[in-house]
């Protein structure tokens, strides 16, 4: 059964689509230009942060092209998003230099002590430095 743009997102209006995109598109240029303004308080390579940002513009066009049934469009941009996402992801796990973790899951501390600890934990488990702590260049 093929499903048209209606089905999947019945309980979401198209008014509440195109709120949201707007929103993701404005917060992800937004930041893009406050990278521009100030790189200096970057922590990461400034194309590590517009590749991030880049993700809140691609995910709120994706919302755009749900809003307006252009599926095809909807999926290639919801795989662009995804595959920035994973960019960023990348470079925190195998970005030259040193990491300092932190984890914020409730009770769930010992994976990012482990992260900080014993690095090559992660190595050979199904688990990697972006899924288990937020990693960044002191």
């Amino acid at each position: 059964m093929r499903y048209t743009n209606n089905m999947l997102n019945a309980s979401v209006s198209r008014r509440t689509q195109l709120i949201g995109a707007v929103a993701a598109v404005a917060i992800g240029l937004l930041v893009a230009f406050m990278i521009r303004l100030h790189p200096e308080g970057l922590r990461a390579p400034a194309w590590v942060a517009y590749v991030a940002a880049s993700a809140f513009v691609l995910a709120g066009l994706c919302l755009f092209a749900g809003a307006v049934e252009m599926n095809w469009l909807q999926g290639w941009l919801g795989i662009a998003a995804t595959l920035s996402l994973f960019v960023v992801s990348l470079w925190i796990a195998l970005g030259p230099g040193e990491r300092a973790c932190s984890m914020s899951i409730p009770f769930v501390q010992s994976i990012a002590l482990r992260c900080v600890a014993e690095p090559s934990v992660l190595e050979h488990s199904s688990l990697h430095y972006s899924s288990a702590c937020s990693c960044a260049v002191p």
